[in-house]
């Protein structure tokens, strides 16, 4: 599994980025309760895992354009992400993500900006 390593504990990004959270963002501040329309808060333990190594897979692997994907048996849950861009900036490796979960008829889709630091844990970036 790869290891972000934000302020609140290496797992808090990647199920920062699973849940659908963007933080910062006018709807996360004025609606407390945004988490009870996530699709990720009705993923079983098993689905959650796969949503974390789709988005691992992607931190670790994937480059501008390349998309990763998991879903259930009947495709009813599920997840997909993909990398639009790889850059670097400041010297640190950098990614713009595209992430969509789905729970039946419950859909999320979120972007992201990661950079990787200088001791291999990737980082929320603007």
């Amino acid at each position: 599994m790869i290891r972000i390593r934000p302020t609140r504990g290496k797992s808090f990004v990647l199920w920062w980025m699973a849940t659908g959270a963007v933080l910062g963002s006018p709807a996360f501040a004025a609606n407390e309760g945004f988490m009870a329309d996530s699709p990720v808060t009705r993923f079983t333990s098993e689905q959650k895992q796969q949503q974390q190594d789709m988005l691992g897979d992607l931190l670790a692997n994937a480059n501008g354009g390349e998309r990763r994907s998991w879903q259930s048996s009947d495709g009813r849950v599920g997840g997909e992400g993909g990398v639009r861009r790889t850059f670097e900036r400041n010297g640190q490796l950098c990614k713009d993500l595209s992430v969509r979960t789905w729970f039946r008829t419950m859909k999320a889709t979120n972007d992201y900006r990661l950079c990787k630091g200088g001791d291999g844990q990737w980082y929320p970036a603007n």
